[in-house]
C-alpha cells in the first residue's frame, strides 16, 4: 500500500467520524475528482445501512484457503474495506461536504453510462422465488404462485385453500392419472401429496406422481433434488424413482439430489432402501449413500449443508468453485462458464442467506478467488485474474 492509498484511508476514516479540517476535506475532494471508481467507493464507505449488510454478509463467509492466494490489489481492497467497516462500528457524522450534490452528480452521470452499456451488461438478479408448473394428464399447464396440495378426493388447492383443479380420480379398472410438477431455473416449490407426505422442490427439478396412490405402494419419479417428509404407512412403502435408482421408505425425511447424472441420497430420520441395478443398501440417520460406477458407497452425512437449500442458505464446506457456480445458476436462473474452471482447486467455506441478490454474492466471489465474475448477458463471465 503506498502512501496516497493509506492518506487517503485515512481521510475516510476521519471523515466518517467526523474529524475531518477544512484542509482534509479539500483532499479529499481531490482524491474524488480523480475518477467515478474513488467516488463509487466513497460512496459505499459512508453508507450506513449498505456497509452494515454487507459487512454482514462477508463476516458470514470465510475463503481462507482462497485469502492466501490473492494478489497485492485484492489486499488493497480488502485493507479499504476494513477502514470502513471499522469506521461503521465506531460510528460516523457528515460533515461540511455538500454530498448530496456530489451524490445528484454521481447518479446523473450513473445513469448516462447505463444507457450506453444496457445493450450489454445486465441487471442484477434476485434470488429464487415460490413457483412451478403444474402438468395435468390431458397436458393442460397451470401456473403455480403458491404452495399445493393434492387432495384424496381429487382436489388439488394452493395455500389459500382455493381450488385449482379437479383429477377425476381412476377406477379400479382404469390406469392411474399422473401429474408431473416441474420447476424452472430460479424458482423453488412444495407440495403435500395425497397420502399427505410433503415434499420440498429445488430449482430444474421434476417430480411425476399419481393422483391417488393404489393399495399396494406409494410411488413418484424425480429428476433434480426435493427433500421428502412421508407419511408413515407400514403397509404400503414410499417409493421415489430416479433415472439410476429406487429409493424405498417406510415413514421418514430424507433429501435426494439427482443432477447432472449424479445421485445422492441423505437420510435426516427414519429408515430408507436404496438399489441400483447393481447394489442394494440401506440407511441410517445421518448416512448419505452416493452413487458411483453403479456402486453406491455409505458415508455421514452433512445434514446442514445437504439441506442448506430447503432453510434458504447456502452452505459451503471447502467445496469447489465449479460446485458453487452450479447451485448459483440453479438459484438465479442465469447460465454460467462454470465449465472452464473445472481444474481450479480453490475450496471455500461459508454460509450466505438465499435471499439476497445475485450481486452480492459475486462481490465476495470477486474477492476471495482467483477470477473476476461479470453478469453480461444474462450470462455469469469469469476470468481469470493478472
Amino acid at each position: 500500500m503506498n502512501q496516497k492509498e493509506k492518506l487517503i484511508a485515512i481521510l475516510i476514516f476521519k471523515y466518517i467520524q467526523g474529524i475531518c479540517t477544512v484542509r482534509d476535506i479539500r483532499k479529499l475532494n481531490n482524491w474524488l475528482e480523480e475518477n467515478i471508481d474513488n467516488k463509487d467507493f466513497f460512496r459505499d464507505a459512508v453508507n450506513f445501512t449498505q456497509l452494515k449488510n454487507d459487512l454482514e454478509l462477508l463476516n458470514s463467509f470465510d475463503a481462507e484457503k482462497s485469502w492466501a492466494k490473492r494478489q497485492k490489489k485484492k489486499k488493497k481492497s480488502l485493507y479499504k474495506f476494513a477502514i470502513a467497516a471499522s469506521a461503521f462500528l465506531i460510528g460516523f457524522s457528515v460533515l461540511f461536504m455538500d454530498f448530496d450534490s456530489w451524490l445528484d452528480d454521481r447518479v446523473s452521470k450513473q445513469h448516462a453510462r447505463q444507457e450506453h452499456n444496457e445493450t450489454t451488461i445486465s441487471k442484477d438478479k434476485f434470488p429464487a422465488k415460490v413457483g412451478a408448473q403444474l402438468i395435468l394428464t390431458n397436458g393442460e399447464k397451470i401456473q403455480l404462485d403458491k404452495p399445493l396440495q393434492v387432495k384424496l378426493s381429487g382436489e388439488i388447492l394452493n395455500s389459500d385453500q382455493k381450488i385449482i383443479t379437479t383429477v377425476n380420480q381412476s377406477t379400479k379398472n382404469e390406469k392411474i392419472k399422473w401429474l408431473e410438477i416441474q420447476v424452472p431455473a430460479a424458482q423453488y416449490y412444495s407440495i403435500v401429496l395425497p397420502d399427505s407426505s410433503k415434499v420440498w422442490l429445488n430449482s430444474n427439478s421434476t417430480l411425476k406422481f399419481p393422483s391417488r396412490f393404489n393399495q399396494q405402494i406409494r410411488m413418484i419419479n424425480l429428476s433434480g433434488e426435493a427433500y421428502f417428509q412421508i407419511k408413515h404407512h407400514p403397509k404400503h412403502p414410499f417409493i421415489v424413482k430416479t433415472a439410476d435408482a429406487e429409493i424405498k421408505v417406510l415413514g421418514t425425511s430424507f433429501n435426494v439430489y439427482n443432477y447432472n447424472n449424479n445421485l445422492i441420497a441423505s437420510l435426516e430420520e427414519g429408515k430408507i432402501e436404496i438399489r441400483s441395478k447393481l447394489d442394494l443398501k440401506e440407511l441410517k440417520p445421518n448416512q448419505k449413500v452416493e452413487l458411483i460406477a453403479d456402486k453406491l458407497m455409505i458415508s455421514d452425512s452433512d445434514l446442514q449443508k445437504e439441506l442448506a437449500w430447503k432453510n434458504k442458505k447456502f452452505i459451503f464446506h471447502n467445496d469447489k468453485l465449479v460446485d458453487i457456480l452450479f447451485q448459483i445458476e440453479n438459484w438465479y436462473g442465469i447460465r454460467t462458464n462454470y465449465q472452464s474452471i473445472q481444474k481450479n482447486d480453490e475450496t471455500f467455506t461459508g454460509t450466505i442467506d438465499r435471499d439476497v441478490n445475485l450481486s452480492k454474492i459475486l462481490g465476495i466471489l470477486n474477492n476471495t478467488s482467483k477470477y473476476n465474475f461479470q453478469i453480461i448477458d444474462n450470462q455469469i463471465i469469469s476470468t481469470l485474474k493478472h
